[in-house]
């Protein structure tokens, strides 16, 4: 990840459009995603939540870690904390639909 924000943000956007030709590829990346997850740019933190989720959306233990680990350490992000109360929401229908 680079310092500059706009730079980090770009690569992470990057990211998820090669996230339709090769998964296997991005799913290298996990470490330095989560990285970004924790930089202070709030764009920088949105785009690597959706990266992120995206990688991990098979996983329903790893989207709950993934959304449980951030009640503790809150996004500074508004957009990126929309987006992880859209992923909770989706984790408690999938749960309802299955239970």
């Amino acid at each position: 990840m680079d310092k500059q924000n706009n730079v980090s943000s770009a690569a992470l956007v990057s990211s998820l459009h090669l996230w339709n030709q090769n998964k296997e590829v991005v799913k290298r990346w996990v470490n330095e995603v989560q990285e970004a997850m924790n930089n202070k740019g709030p764009m920088v933190q949105y785009h690597a939540l959706a990266l992120m989720y995206q990688i991990r959306q098979r996983d329903k233990m790893a989207v709950i870690k993934l959304v449980q680990g951030f009640t503790k350490n809150p996004l500074k992000s508004p957009h990126a904390q929309c987006m992880l109360v859209r992923y909770a929401v989706k984790v408690l229908e999938e749960d309802d639909v299955d239970g």
